[in-house]
C-alpha cells in the first residue's frame, strides 16, 4: 500500500509542475488523477483502529467566464475502498459470514473539500452490495484453515457543482469532522457524529448488526489503541477565473505517517501387701503431632488468542485455597475453601455496548469451567464444571470498566504419591455470548506457573511418582469439532448470535458484545 501510495504522490508532483506554468483564460477541464490514500478506521465492534485503503478519482472542469453560473463540476468520480481479507474471516468466524458466496449490503458516506471554492465541503451518499467467498476446508471455525477473499467497494459518487473564488479548484477526501451527523436508525439506534470524512456501514446478520468503520487519513498503530494521522491527498484539480483574473494550479501531495495432644502420664494405684511394697508403675506418655492446614493464593495473568481476530487479550484469575499441611504417601486427601475471581477486560464488553446488544449497568449470566493440576498425585489434573457466574457490565463516560467476578470452586479429592504436592490454574472456560450467531472462542493459557498452594506427602509410595503435566490437553468448542491445546490454556466459549477488529468483524472486528453464557463447553481440558 505505502509504495503505490508513493507511486501516487510522484505522479502528482509531475502533473502539478506541468500545470503550475499554465494560465487559465477559458473554460478549462483536467484528467482524472487516481489518489489511494491509507486511512485509519474506528471500529464499533472493537472501538479500535485498522488500515483500509481508500481511493477517489474524478475530473474537475471550470464552465467558464462566459457561464453566469461560473460553477465547477467534480463528475466521474469513483470511490474505493479495499477491505482485507482478515477482517472477512473474522466476521465468518463470529457467524455473520457463511461458507461460499457473501453477499454483503453496504452504504457510505464520503466527504469532498475543496479550495478557492465557496463550499468548501460537500457530502455525497452510495449504497451498494459487496461480495466476498468464504472458503473453510475443515469446516470448522476458528481453527485458522479458513480464507476469503479481499472486499472490495467500487462505486460511482454523484456529480457535484461547486462555485470557484477564483484560483486553483483542487479536491481532497474530506478530513476529520467534515462529515454532518447521520441520521438516527441508519447506522445506529441513535444520532452518529462521525469523527472522520469517510464511514461505511456494512448491514450482516440479517441486518441486525451494522458494522460500522469511521475513516480518516492515517495509519493505525499496532494493536488499534491509536493512529497517526495524515492529510489525503489531491485526486482532482482545475483552475476558475472569476473577474477576468488569472489563476495557477497548485499541485498536492498525499503522507502517509501513519494470584499432641499429649497424654497425661498414668500411675497405677500402689498395692500393699503384708510387709512389702510395689512400686508405682508409669504408662509412657503418647504424643500426636499433626502439621497445621496450609492456605495460599496467587494470581495469574492469561494470555489469550481468539477464534476471530489475531489479537491477543488477557484474562487474570486470582486462587486461594486450603490444603493439609502434610499427608502421607499414597493417601487420600480435599483441597479445599477455594474462593477465585476472574477479570474480564473492557473490550470483551464494548463491542456489545456499542451495537446496542448490552445494556450498561446490567448483569449477565455466565458459566465457568476450570481445571487445576497438581504435581506429585495420582490424578495430576481435576476439573471444576458448570461453576455460575454472574457478570456485571460498569461503565465510565459512556465506555465499558473492566468486570471482576468472584465465585468458589469445589472442594476436590486428591491421591498423593510421595514428594512435594503444588497446585495451580491449568487452565480455565469461560462461556461469553457476544450477541453474535456463533461464539467467541479465546484459548488462553497462564503467563506463569506459580503455585496457589502447595503440601508435602511422606513416606514411600507404591505406585509411581508422577510429576509432570500432560504434553497437550484436547478441548471440543462450542463450534463443533476437537482443538488441541497446550498446558495451562485458557478457552472462553459462549454461544449465540464482536465484538472483537465484526467486518470486524466486516467490518467485523475487534470483537464482541458479550451476553456471558456457556452455550456448550467441555468437560474437561485434559
Amino acid at each position: 500500500m505505502r509504495s503505490h501510495q508513493r507511486g501516487a504522490v510522484i505522479v502528482l508532483v509531475m502533473l502539478s509542475i506541468a500545470l503550475a506554468a499554465a494560465i487559465v483564460v477559458g473554460p478549462t477541464r483536467r484528467t482524472a488523477v487516481a489518489l489511494a490514500a491509507t486511512n485509519s478506521c474506528k471500529s464499533n465492534a472493537s472501538g479500535t483502529f485498522s488500515d483500509i485503503g481508500v481511493g477517489l478519482t474524478g475530473t474537475a472542469a471550470w464552465s467558464g467566464a462566459a457561464d453566469p453560473a461560473n460553477s465547477v463540476t467534480l463528475s466521474g468520480v469513483k470511490f474505493t475502498a479495499a477491505v482485507p481479507a482478515t477482517l472477512l474471516i473474522a466476521g465468518y468466524n463470529l457467524g455473520l459470514l457463511t461458507v461460499g458466496n457473501n453477499s454483503i449490503p453496504v452504504k457510505g458516506w464520503v466527504s469532498i473539500t475543496a479550495t478557492g471554492t465557496t463550499d468548501v465541503k460537500k457530502m455525497v451518499q452510495f449504497a451498494t452490495t459487496v461480495t466476498t467467498t468464504v472458503t473453510d476446508p475443515n469446516g470448522i471455525p476458528g481453527n485458522g484453515d479458513e480464507n476469503a477473499t479481499p472486499l472490495n467497494v467500487d462505486v460511482s459518487l454523484p456529480d457535484t457543482a461547486w462555485t470557484p473564488t477564483g484560483g486553483a479548484v483542487n479536491f481532497s477526501q474530506g478530513g476529520p469532522g467534515s462529515l454532518p451527523p447521520i441520521a438516527a436508525g441508519q447506522v445506529s439506534g441513535g444520532v452518529t457524529n462521525p469523527a472522520g470524512g469517510v464511514f461505511i456501514s456494512a448491514q450482516v446478520a440479517g441486518g441486525l448488526i451494522k458494522a460500522n468503520f469511521d475513516c480518516q487519513g492515517g495509519t493505525s498503530a499496532v494493536g488499534g489503541a491509536s493512529f497517526t494521522p495524515s492529510t489525503p491527498g489531491i485526486f482532482a484539480t482545475t483552475s476558475a477565473s472569476v473577474g477576468g483574473g488569472t489563476t495557477t494550479t497548485v499541485a498536492g501531495s498525499t503522507t502517509t505517517i501513519p494470584s499432641g495432644t499429649t497424654a497425661p502420664g498414668t500411675t497405677a494405684p500402689a498395692t500393699t501387701a503384708p510387709a512389702t511394697t510395689a512400686p508405682a508403675t508409669t504408662v509412657p506418655a503418647t504424643t500426636t503431632t499433626l502439621p497445621p492446614p496450609v492456605a495460599g493464593s496467587a494470581s495469574y495473568v492469561t494470555s489469550c488468542k481468539n477464534s476471530v481476530t489475531p489479537d491477543l487479550s488477557e484474562l487474570t484469575f486470582t486462587a486461594t485455597g486450603t490444603a493439609p499441611g502434610e499427608v502421607p504417601a499414597d493417601s487420600k486427601f480435599e483441597l479445599t475453601k477455594m474462593k477465585w475471581s476472574v477479570t474480564i477486560p473492557a473490550g470483551v464488553f464494548q463491542t456489545g455496548i456499542n451495537f446496542g446488544l448490552i445494556n450498561p449497568g446490567t448483569s449477565i449470566d455466565g458459566t465457568l469451567d476450570l481445571a487445576i493440576t497438581g504435581t506429585n498425585t495420582a490424578q495430576v489434573t481435576q476439573d471444576a464444571d458448570n461453576i455460575a457466574l454472574v457478570i456485571p457490565v460498569k461503565t465510565s463516560n459512556g465506555q465499558a470498566l473492566p468486570s471482576t467476578v468472584k465465585f468458589d470452586v469445589p472442594n476436590m479429592h486428591w491421591t498423593a504419591r510421595t514428594g512435594k504436592i503444588d497446585f495451580r490454574l491449568y487452565g480455565a472456560n469461560v462461556s461469553v455470548k457476544i450477541g453474535l450467531p456463533s461464539p467467541v472462542v479465546f484459548v488462553c493459557k497462564p503467563t506463569k506457573a506459580v503455585s496457589f498452594v502447595s503440601t508435602k506427602a511422606v513416606g514411600v509410595s507404591t505406585a509411581t511418582t508422577t510429576t509432570t503435566i500432560p504434553a497437550t490437553t484436547t478441548t471440543e468448542v462450542a463450534s463443533g469439532g476437537p482443538t488441541t491445546t497446550t498446558p495451562g490454556q485458557l478457552v472462553v466459549t459462549g454461544a449465540g448470535s464482536t465484538l472483537v477488529q465484526v467486518l470486524i468483524a466486516l467490518m467485523f472486528l475487534d470483537l464482541g458484545y458479550l451476553v456471558l453464557s456457556l452455550r456448550r463447553r467441555p468437560s474437561n481440558l485434559r
